[in-house]
């Protein structure tokens, strides 16, 4: 069956959108919500009638993909019932039709999964035969971005493990073709880690055993890399009585007189780096601080706490610390999660950014967000790199942006906890507290200055205390009290202390400040709404 579009995620059928995926768990699709399929023997017949490719199969073909060993005497009248039910369960959308050759089922084009696969390998091959290596990782990166587990995961029978090694084996070439791709543009370090899980997985393959011998030598590994063929050649030997091949022999000698010629010009460095600059202000936290380095191997982190506290001020100081330690770039976002007005940032919003950053055109970035999230793990596993999300409204938000496995580290900044992170990921919490007198008084003093707080330390404590010695609310105070160097900060204490409480005493700063400290006012607790500011400070509100 010949198929046009690679990123086309369902066809519509009937008025309804169908999809059929056999790249890991088998499942049809109706607009999205899965269709129950019926008993094991009839999704296996289902799975046999989608992968002959529109091609009629006779009863007897059927029940030898469905049955062990002889099928039983009455293997046609039960294949009848299961075509019947399959027809109740896929009504128009999908038609098993009967004829004196059998029965067959006709797919749209776009509507099985293993179709798109196919057409962005053939692209890839296309682009790479062209000489264009990066658009060939790109199609080849979105085909592997489309397998969500082994093939035909949930199906049994003796013709399903017939399909599943066809189409594992397609995985694996497309994944070693990658790789190829990689190696040419010079990621041999990115590549590693994956090279090495495919030949512990599949130990007899030469062809990963080159790549992964190459890679470490181009890595300036070259004892590892003699290590790799000698591991191989004991295993040929052991296992099968033979030895490598003359492509790995000949490998094997280049390397080991060093042969210069193996070595590949480096890539042109794109790693982007799109972290905004810290605060200049930046004082304390360092409790906070060492923490975020000792979190720094990768992983997860979620820090959280409530508006104001200085989540994303610490988060990007942290992450500036850390940040040489990501060679392979940084990723930031703001997912409006809260804030003035306005909606959360769409994951798949975020997912385009970030997919353009590393690389993917415009136009090839896929259009169904599980594709193009599919496609962002596929492009960060392995790599080194720092994503800071920052201000996400929950752990739905996030999901999507969430790389690959790898050595690279995530930080998430939110009001709330994200316990379904900590759940399902592992991440681990760091809750962030507003700072005592102490710091929130060398906050002030790095903003306003030292002559003045010590002029009138009693005025500075005074502000301190009434702000709750929140960092975003010191910071309104302290642009007041520098674009206006002739009011003493007494009277600032005095209009604060006016206010009781209420957010008169900011008024004529920036609007979204405002109506940041507005909004997370609104969203305390009856009880905390009513404490006077210096309390409702520490208490944390509503995410």
């Amino acid at each position: 069956m010949a198929r046009k579009n690679v990123d086309l995620p369902q066809v519509e059928g009937g008025g309804r959108m169908i999809r059929v995926e056999v790249l890991g768990p088998f499942a049809v699709r109706r607009d999205g919500v899965e269709v129950p399929l019926g008993p094991p023997q009839q999704r296996a017949l289902l799975a046999a009638l989608v992968l002959a490719e529109g091609v009629p199969l006779s009863a007897a073909a059927l029940a030898a993909e469905i049955w062990e060993g002889e099928a039983p005497a009455s293997a046609v009248p039960v294949i009848r019932k299961y075509v019947h039910h399959l027809r109740r369960l896929l009504g128009d959308e999908l038609t098993v039709e009967s004829s004196r050759r059998g029965y067959a089922l006709t797919l749209a084009p776009g509507t099985l999964d293993a179709d798109t696969f196919a057409d962005a390998v053939r692209a890839a091959e296309r682009a790479r035969a062209g000489g264009d290596p990066d658009t060939a990782g790109d199609r080849l990166r979105e085909a592997l971005a489309l397998w969500r587990g082994p093939a035909l995961s949930g199906v049994t029978g003796p013709g399903v493990d017939r399909h599943r090694t066809v189409l594992d084996g397609r995985h694996l070439a497309a994944r070693r073709s990658l790789l190829e791709v990689d190696l040419e543009l010079g990621r041999e370090q990115r590549i590693l880690p994956e090279l090495r899980s495919l030949v512990d997985t599949h130990p007899l393959d030469e062809h990963l055993r080159l790549l992964l011998m190459t890679a470490l030598y181009r890595d300036g590994r070259q004892a590892d890399a003699i290590a790799a063929y000698q591991e191989c050649r004991k295993l040929l030997r052991d296992e099968l009585g033979v030895d490598p091949g003359p492509r790995l022999r000949e490998l094997y000698g280049r390397i080991l007189h060093a042969d210069e010629t193996l070595l590949a010009a480096p890539a042109a460095s794109s790693a982007p780096a799109q972290l905004p600059a810290p605060s200049a202000a930046f004082v304390g936290r360092e409790e906070e601080l060492r923490r975020m380095d000792a979190l720094s191997a990768g992983g997860v982190v979620v820090i959280s706490g409530m508006a104001g506290v200085g989540k994303t001020t610490l988060a990007l100081h942290g992450a500036h610390r850390i940040a040489d330690r990501f060679g392979d770039g940084h990723l930031y976002a703001d997912l409006h999660g809260f804030g003035p007005g306005g909606e959360p940032t769409p994951p798949g919003e975020i997912l385009d950014r970030f997919l353009q950053a590393l690389g993917v055109a415009p136009a090839d970035v896929p259009g169904d967000l599980a594709v193009r999230a599919g496609l962002f793990r596929t492009l960060t596993t392995g790599r080194r790199l720092l994503i800071l999300l920052d201000n996400a409204a929950g752990a739905d938000q996030v999901r999507d942006l969430l790389p690959g496995a790898g050595p690279g580290l995530t930080v998430i900044t939110s009001r709330g906890t994200l316990p379904t992170l900590l759940a399902r990921v592992g991440a681990r919490p760091l809750v962030l507290r507003p700072p005592d007198d102490e710091e929130a008084l060398a906050l002030l003093v790095a903003r306003v200055g030292t002559d003045r707080t010590r002029a009138e330390p009693v005025a500075a404590r005074e502000i301190v205390a009434r702000t709750g010695g929140l960092p975003l609310a010191l910071a309104v105070v302290a642009a007041r009290a520098v674009t206006q160097v002739h009011l003493p900060l007494s009277a600032i204490a005095a209009e604060l202390r006016a206010a009781h409480g209420t957010l008169d005493a900011f008024a004529g700063a920036d609007d979204e400040v405002r109506a940041v400290l507005s909004w997370s006012y609104r969203a305390l607790e009856p009880e905390a709404a009513r404490a006077p500011c210096g309390s409702w400070a520490h208490t944390p509100a509503r995410t």
